[in-house]
C-alpha cells in the first residue's frame, strides 16, 4: 500500500474507531488530522489519551498484521499519523 493513502486509512480509523468530534460536536473529519502533529497530549491534534490507545492497538494489529509489545514501542509508533504509518509499513507481515 501507499504511504499517502495508508496515512488516510490510519486517520480514518482512528477517527471512526474512537468516534472523534470536532469542536461544534459534529463528527471529525480524518483529513484535518496533520500527518505530523502529535496523536496525544497535544492541542493541534486529535489529542488521545492511554485509554483512546488501548483501544486502537488491537484494532491496527487485527487490520495490518503488526504488534506493539510494549509501552515504549507504542510511543515511538503512536506519535503521530507519519510514524504509526512508518510503523505498520516496517514491521507488517506479509
Amino acid at each position: 500500500m501507499q504511504i499517502e493513502a495508508l496515512k488516510a486509512e490510519l486517520k480514518d480509523i482512528i477517527v471512526k474507531e474512537l468516534n472523534l468530534l470536532d469542536e461544534q460536536g459534529n463528527p471529525l473529519k480524518p483529513e484535518t488530522i496533520a500527518d505530523d502533529v502529535p496523536l496525544f497530549n497535544d492541542e493541534r491534534g486529535p489529542n488521545l489519551d492511554s485509554v483512546d490507545a488501548l483501544t486502537l492497538i488491537p484494532v491496527i494489529g487485527d487490520r495490518y498484521g503488526v504488534d506493539i509489545e510494549d509501552e515504549e514501542q507504542g510511543e515511538k509508533a503512536f506519535r503521530n499519523v507519519a510514524a504509526l504509518a512508518a510503523f505498520i509499513t516496517e514491521n507488517q507481515s506479509e
